[in-house]
């Protein structure tokens, strides 16, 4: 089966939130980028791709035979399928830390190599040779025409293969993470209401200390 996204801007609101979490101890973490046109294989795996999900641009440069885009935007809601985890369609999305702790682990174990084609066990020909995280506070900026937000894993990938990347230009595929990864809720309570809570209760410590 495939995964079925949606654009966020259709995404049905009362779906519940789930944040994804990178655990090493636990196995839970990226560890392959795909070049892909097509959404990846539903299991626990999630992929990020350009058509129908969300746009991840990237820039490509003929000559040197090179890719250079966003891994991962943070914060980008993401609409799934029912799941072992989930069983109802929700929606999934990364915070800042969990991206920067995703691209440290990736780049620890060694898996620059670990590229395929639609998230299949074709080997893409390629190889990781550029890896940040954007932070405008240290000047680590967006790549020209990328506009990515703070937080978002860049990645610069070195195509081996003429044929695969002429394929990438004419399809337009886009990168595509793929890993195991641990659900978190997001809690659906407001801020206000949190506040509330917290007066509530100061309130119930102060009438008890009366009586």
């Amino acid at each position: 089966m495939l995964f079925i996204f949606h654009n966020t801007d259709k995404m049905n609101k009362e779906l519940k939130t789930y944040e994804l979490l990178i655990n090493e101890q636990s196995e839970a973490f990226v560890d392959a980028v795909a070049l892909t046109h097509n959404p990846a294989i539903d299991s626990l795996f999630l992929a990020f791709n350009k058509d129908n999900i969300v746009e991840l641009p990237f820039s490509i440069d003929e000559d040197k035979i090179e890719l250079l885009g966003a891994a991962m935007i943070p914060d980008i809601e993401i609409e799934r399928k029912p799941n072992e985890i989930v069983n109802e369609p929700h929606i999934v999305k990364f915070s800042a830390e969990q991206i920067k702790e995703a691209a440290l682990i990736f780049m620890k174990k060694g898996f620059q190599k670990n590229l395929n084609i639609e998230h299949s066990s074709t080997d893409a020909k390629a190889f990781i040779f550029q890896s940040f995280i954007i932070n405008s506070e240290l000047n680590i900026n967006s790549p020209k025409g990328l506009y990515l937000p703070n937080g978002s894993w860049v990645i610069g990938v070195k195509c081996e293969d003429k044929e695969v990347f002429e394929a990438v230009k004419k399809v337009g595929a886009g990168f595509s993470v793929q890993g195991m990864f641990q659900y978190k809720f997001q809690s659906e309570v407001s801020d206000d209401d949190k506040l509330t809570q917290t007066l509530l209760s100061e309130l119930n410590t102060i009438l008890k200390k009366i009586k």
